[in-house]
């Protein structure tokens, strides 16, 4: 009786334990871009007139480095181009 006992046992943390995972993985998601082939690829932010290393100093640079999906980003300011 004890076996058959333990067994229902580990089978119910087995099934909550697939329930939490798949509800887990509902929330984290994947932020990417399905390109014509089915490949994922993440995507980019990309920044426009920062001073850091990565930052691109006119938007139609950040235009040109940009892929689909990618997100470009500008500091407050004036850009005169």
């Amino acid at each position: 009786m004890k076996v058959v006992y333990m067994k229902k046992i580990l089978v119910n943390i087995y099934i909550i334990f697939f329930m939490v995972t798949v509800g887990f993985m509902g929330i984290v998601t994947f932020q990417g871009v399905t390109d014509n082939s089915g490949i994922v690829t993440a995507s980019t932010t990309l920044y426009v007139g920062g001073t850091g290393a990565g930052n691109n100093s006119t938007i139609q640079e950040a235009i040109n480095y940009a892929n689909a999906g990618d997100t470009i980003r500008g500091y407050s300011g004036t850009y005169a181009h």
